[in-house]
């Protein structure tokens, strides 16, 4: 059980937590979505949005899930079955240009979304994001499966196994390759074999094995491959890519949480998350930093080369409770509870980066982080649940 005063501050996060879903939830003629966050990021975002459906869900809103997935089904590109990257009733470079400079500026303003919603299916490098079938795979499944939507599952079903063929062209060595600027670090290139999108296919093959719809590939097979190309032995962590250096939380944190290791493994890898700085700096996204040259320029021009480097996410310091909690290990549970009130609240609401240097949300010139940040707010749930 929580000491009395741990409990108290769960409750006063979990409360701004519901606030801050509550505030981006969407109603548009009769439909309910869930958008990004209220300023720059107010769009329909598709990994946001998958990311955040199980804290949504703990709030009583799986309303609000089975609309927004449903929506994302259907407008799946009709030549490849891909998910789009997000939907909005305008471009999302002109609302994000926009809503940052009114936000910058202490405006409440922003370009509102409306209908007709449109789907966008490229990012600003032109290229798809790799990871939003998977996560609409796996969050409809969690879905059927846990909110008693088996038979609206069920109605998905041959949709999202076209969905699940997106990725039919894109193997090497039994894994997903991607390009450049595709995962949800789409600030870094990262291009070829990933430790994360991997971590995504592993989960969505358990998944749909468990329910007996029909994979070509063998989920063990490809459960090899990605240790042989990923695992470190020396850190006891899993690579983000293949020849490269990097160490991301995502990654290990998304194998403990769909056990795709062994109960042996899985033990190894949490004892060594806690002995790593991960555990020294909550909600740390990597390791190291990526190299100016693996940047996008477009990131370096808003003063964000940092971005998906040494920059706290309130997504991942959420995403370690719930691990921690899994685990059953109290003493950081407590500690990531502490860390989060005291630095992730501000203005009582939770933002989606903060500086390390000065352990507030992260600001420059140019740029604001969001806030209320959906992603944040509900992996919190998640792991104050």
């Amino acid at each position: 059980m929580f000491k009395e005063s741990s409990q108290s501050l769960a409750d006063e996060l979990l409360d701004v937590c519901q606030r801050g879903l509550r505030q981006n939830v969407l109603e548009l003629d009769h439909s309910l979505y869930l958008c990004a966050g209220q300023h720059q990021f107010k769009s329909l975002w598709t990994r946001d949005f998958c990311f955040s459906i199980p804290g949504i869900c703990q709030m009583g809103r799986s309303d609000v899930a089975e609309f927004h997935l449903q929506k994302l089904i259907n407008a799946r590109r009709s030549k490849d079955a891909l998910i789009p990257r997000l939907m909005d009733s305008l471009p999302s470079a002109l609302r994000v240009t926009v809503n940052m400079s009114f936000y910058r500026m202490g405006s409440s303003r922003s370009l509102r979304v409306s209908q007709p919603l449109r789907p966008e299916y490229l990012g600003e490098h032109r290229t798809e994001s790799i990871d939003s079938n998977f996560l609409v795979i796996l969050m409809s499944i969690f879905l059927g499966k846990y909110y008693d939507k088996m038979e609206w599952l069920h109605r998905n079903q041959s949709a999202l196994e076209e969905v699940f063929q997106y990725y039919c062209d894109k193997t090497e060595d039994g894994l997903i390759r991607q390009n450049s600027f595709s995962d949800w670090q789409d600030s870094a290139k990262r291009k070829g074999l990933t430790s994360y999108t991997n971590a995504l296919y592993l989960a969505v093959l358990k998944s749909m094995k468990q329910l007996g719809w029909p994979i070509s590939v063998s989920y063990e097979e490809t459960l090899k491959s990605f240790k042989r190309q990923f695992y470190d032995e020396e850190a006891g962590l899993f690579l983000s890519e293949v020849g490269k250096n990097q160490i991301g939380l995502d990654t290990q944190l998304l194998l403990l949480d769909y056990d795709i290791l062994s109960y042996e493994e899985s033990l190894d890898l949490y004892s060594a998350l806690v002995k790593s700085e991960f555990w020294v700096q909550y909600g740390l996204c990597n390791l190291r930093n990526y190299s100016l040259r693996e940047i996008s320029w477009t990131t370096q021009l808003v003063g964000l080369k940092r971005y998906h480097g040494k920059m706290i996410w309130s997504w991942l310091v959420g995403y370690s409770l719930k691990i921690a909690r899994k685990m059953k290990d109290e003493k950081s549970v407590q500690e990531i509870i502490n860390y989060a009130h005291r630095h992730l609240l501000f203005e009582n609401q939770i933002y989606e980066i903060y500086s390390i240097k000065t352990q507030k949300p992260f600001k420059n010139l140019i740029y604001r982080s969001e806030s209320p940040f959906s992603w944040g707010c509900a992996k919190m749930i998640e792991g104050l649940n």
